[in-house]
């Protein structure tokens, strides 16, 4: 557990799991004439970060006989998406408008339903790619036939595209991950950006859970590397946007995204090898742990009280002995300074 160094006793309390499946997916019913690649952008009232996600593929864009390029947006209010699309790249990318709300799930499916390319790349409304990703991902093709998805190293910005850090190094030089499958169902470590997946693997796994929201890429990302080997380019060469209007920060306000990655847990266990499943799941658990403290304290640095309150509850009745930690007493010591010292200034002026 890092710094903090915890004693760690998970609790065995129940996740239901009940009530969701994997969409299927349909094989494109013409096989003629597909392009390589789908890049499909799921939207839904985006903010002025889209253009540059948008000319950021335009910028590596091979021609639409190599390359579909999409957006398909989810009942977003006007018409900023389609102006946008029209003014990076013309006529040349589809535009797709969907009469009803859809969860996340359900966009990124559709995208799925819509793309025609061999391998699909989901590029969210702001993030980005950096010159070279799609030209050195396309070398997983030629690796092995069996390849089920690629990914890169990536670099987190912030709402200004200022780089914060880099995702982890997985392996230094090109190629297939190994023991991949035992290192991805313990945490997370794909930025959705720097991820390509061959559109057979998702037609044979099936498309996103819709029970799950703040998890549903991490468990599909374990399902892919349960059945198929994972290719990886160390270079970073796709931008992960951390921002205080990004869905991953809502789930962060009430302690739901630890709820939810309880319940991924939970649903991932079938996927791995049954002589690993319960050591896997009680690291998977104990990382649970740690990513509640980890936001515990960013939030604290944000200034939101709240949602580190949220964070730390989650920690607490995840592993009951956190009560008795120093660190747990200490983030809440600063919370409470915090309140002070912001009360005091409220009362001078």
């Amino acid at each position: 557990m890092g710094e903090w160094s915890l004693r760690l006793r998970i609790a065995e309390f129940t996740v239901n799991t009940s009530g969701g499946t994997a969409k299927t997916i349909a094989p494109v019913s013409d096989e003629s004439d597909r392009p390589f690649w789908s890049v499909m952008i799921p939207t839904h009232n985006a903010g002025p970060q889209l253009e540059k996600t948008l000319q950021s593929v335009c910028e590596q864009d091979p021609g639409p006989n190599q390359m579909q390029i999409a957006l398909v947006d989810d009942t977003s209010s006007g018409e900023t998406v389609r102006q946008l699309s029209q003014s990076v790249f013309g006529e040349r990318a589809e535009h797709h408008r969907q009469p009803p709300t859809l969860d996340i799930a359900g966009n990124w499916n559709r995208c799925i339903d819509l793309s025609r390319g061999h391998w699909i790349h989901l590029l969210h409304q702001d993030d980005l790619v950096l010159p070279g990703f799609y030209e050195r991902l396309a070398r997983a093709d030629g690796v092995q036939p069996e390849v089920g998805a690629a990914f890169c190293r990536s670099w987190l910005v912030d709402e200004n595209g200022a780089s914060t850090g880099t995702s982890t190094l997985v392996r230094d030089v090109a190629g297939i991950c190994e023991a991949w499958l035992e290192q991805i169902a313990v945490s997370n470590r794909i930025q959705c950006p720097s991820i390509v997946v061959r559109r057979r693997s998702y037609e044979q796994l099936g498309g996103f859970r819709s029970d799950l929201s703040f998890t549903l890429d991490w468990e599909m990302w374990i399902r892919i590397a349960s059945r198929y080997p994972i290719y990886y380019e160390p270079e970073a060469l796709a931008a992960f946007r951390v921002h205080d209007d990004s869905e991953t920060a809502r789930l962060c306000k009430d302690g739901s995204n630890v709820v939810d990655l309880l319940r991924a847990i939970e649903i991932a266990n079938d996927h791995l090898p049954v002589s690993r499943r319960s050591e896997l799941r009680k690291q998977a658990r104990r990382y649970c742990v740690w990513h509640a403290i980890s936001w515990a304290k960013e939030m604290l640095n944000r200034g939101d009280r709240a949602a580190a309150h949220a964070q730390l509850r989650e920690a607490i009745r995840l592993d009951p002995s956190l009560r008795l930690s120093a660190h747990v007493w200490n983030l809440y010591s600063q919370s409470m300074l915090r309140w002070l010292r912001d009360r005091a200034v409220r009362q001078r002026v």
